[in-house]
């Protein structure tokens, strides 16, 4: 397909990245001639030097042929203008970036009546993943799909766990609803289990099921479901704007800390209820003088990332339950590790343009094979080594009824779950998928498109 960026910075880096791996013809369009240089050393990409919200900026770069046309300058207002000129030339989807609340409110006009197909808000999706992430504090990450039906947890296993040795067979016989999706052993490793996999000491496993078996499962295997009750945040950025109801609704009592009093005027004022104070939180003596270690959760939102690891690193020290930082620049993830390459337990890290990416993504691999069987979520495991695909199944996709047993799949695929009539069944051998169904996929493949991509003799 023709995909047509605006926006050179974290978001279209990272798209570039991804969309020109999965053969697509990507243009990029931003002021920075440099960066325009230096992503198309980087990237097989081409590049337009100028304004993307321009008009004859447009015209020129032939955004009327693009098939999509995603704008994710830094800018709301350009970002909001460039997808209604793209629209009016012809580009046949528009993504545009909104970070503003007010704009995010009106989502549903700007869709409807101005025809931008998708607006995406990143810190409101990261605020989301906040929340999710707080119903089970000692995973690394929490994702929610199926409509909050699956649930999909990242957990590094406590010390002796009692399921160290079990091999997947003896797991679904013991928790029929559970599916351990990939293993990430000791060494880095990662593999997509079997049957006869067993699960050994040190593993980091990924795991998806229903929210009430999965309870039973975290418990089984050792962690603590003490509910969390209140949350220390440092930032009063726009993350901290969305996460802050959310915290409230679920019943957890948070603080803030923020450097610049303006700021942190104005989230006061925005909820009176709630304490926040007007300090650098950055400083040690500050977060001990706040009682940081009576929290449950800590959660580092400032602008910078260094300055979140920091802070939760600090947290990790005084053992608090739940660690959580925003953190953009993914290469300074290895602070995170210790000699024994054993992640911090509790740390959940959120990076906003990787939530982007991935709901953009998702949505290119959904439209580019409108007609088939296609892309309904994305989540990327392992440090990117793993894909889980939710597909929607439609009619004549050559997987259908076919006994899973006898379907001729490609090595590394597990079929996980499939959704019919609203219900999540956790298949078997027998099992067939329909027309209609939804299908949650896990492989080491890189850029499935549809689901018959998992067969042999797939298109990938």
């Amino acid at each position: 397909m023709n995909i047509t960026i605006v926006g050179g910075g974290k978001v279209g880096e990272t798209l570039c990245q991804d969309l020109a791996a999965a053969k697509h013809d990507v243009t990029l369009i931003d002021t920075d001639a440099d960066l325009i240089s230096k992503l198309i050393n980087s990237f097989d990409i081409t590049g337009f030097v100028g304004n993307g919200a321009l008009y004859d900026v447009q015209k020129e770069s032939n955004v009327a042929e693009a098939d999509i046309f995603i704008a994710v300058s830094p800018q709301d207002e350009t970002n909001l203008i460039a997808a209604l000129t793209a629209k009016y030339l012809g580009a046949k989807k528009t993504i545009a970036r909104v970070r503003n609340p007010n704009y995010t409110k009106q989502a549903n006009f700007l869709r409807n009546k101005l025809g931008i197909d998708m607006i995406i808000n990143p810190e409101l999706q990261a605020a989301r993943d906040i929340a999710g992430n707080l119903q089970f504090p000692q995973a690394s990450n929490v994702e929610q799909f199926a409509h909050d039906r699956g649930y999909l947890l990242n957990l590094k296993l406590p010390f002796q766990s009692p399921i160290i040795g079990l091999n997947m067979a003896a797991v679904r016989n013991r928790f029929n609803s559970v599916i351990i999706l990939a293993i990430e052993r000791k060494d880095g490793s990662v593999l997509i289990p079997f049957g006869l996999t067993e699960i050994c000491e040190g593993d980091r496993i990924f795991v998806t099921g229903d929210i009430k078996e999965l309870n039973l499962f975290y418990a089984y295997l050792g962690y603590s479901q003490t509910k969390i009750k209140n949350a220390l945040i440092v930032g009063a950025g726009k993350i901290t704007n969305h996460l802050i109801p959310r915290l409230l609704r679920g019943g957890i009592e948070p603080k803030v800390i923020e450097v610049n009093r303006t700021a942190a005027e104005n989230l006061s004022m925005t909820y009176p209820d709630i304490t926040v104070i007007n300090e650098d939180g950055t400083n040690q003596q500050i977060l001990d003088a706040e009682h940081l270690a009576d929290y449950d959760v800590s959660i580092a939102l400032t602008g910078i990332d260094e300055e979140n690891l920091l802070i939760s690193l600090y947290a990790e020290k005084l053992n608090v339950t739940k660690v959580i930082s925003k953190v953009n620049r993914t290469n300074l993830l290895c602070l995170l590790y210790r000699e024994d390459h054993n992640h911090i337990d509790s740390h959940s890290i959120i990076t906003p343009r990787l939530l982007v990416a991935d709901q953009i993504v998702r949505f290119v691999r959904a439209y580019g094979n409108a007609s088939g069987s296609n892309v309904d979520a994305l989540y990327r495991l392992c440090g990117d080594k793993v894909e889980v695909l939710q597909f929607n199944v439609k009619a004549h996709a050559a997987c259908c009824n076919i006994p899973l047993a006898n379907l001729a799949t490609k090595k590394n695929i597990l079929i996980a779950y499939i959704i019919r009539d609203n219900k999540l069944i956790f298949p078997g051998g027998s099992d067939i998928i329909q027309t209609g169904d939804k299908v949650l996929i896990v492989t080491t493949h890189k850029n499935f498109d549809d689901i018959d991509d998992i067969l042999v003799g797939g298109t990938v």
